[in-house]
């Protein structure tokens, strides 16, 4: 690993893995392929379990400008909302917009 990595960074064979990288290719190809034969709805609920992001802090790049504030609500298919003030929502398109810095 690079020497800014080694203190954070694990490998799956350190973990007592024996798969290899094509091993590995095949299960995200499978799993991806599962993804995709679902209907949309089915997978945003699960996927919004584990959002990180509502509640707090973020830097986000839209159309070349930067735009901070607390993340309201993330709907990947439609949009993030971020509070930039206290009567100021920033409501982004998630397709084209990318998190900046998660802080």
């Amino acid at each position: 690993f690079p020497a800014h990595a080694r203190r954070i960074a694990v490998s799956l064979r350190q973990l007592g893995s024996t798969a290899t990288r094509i091993d590995i290719a095949q299960r995200l190809i499978r799993e991806l392929q599962w993804c995709l034969d679902r209907p949309p709805d089915s997978l945003a609920e699960p996927w919004m379990a584990r959002d990180v992001l509502t509640g707090s802090t973020q830097t986000f790049m839209h159309a070349g400008r930067l735009i901070t504030g607390v993340v309201d609500s993330i709907d990947p298919r439609h949009e993030i909302a971020v509070r930039t003030g206290p009567r100021s929502v920033a409501r982004l398109p998630a397709l084209t917009t990318s998190l900046v810095r998660k802080t």
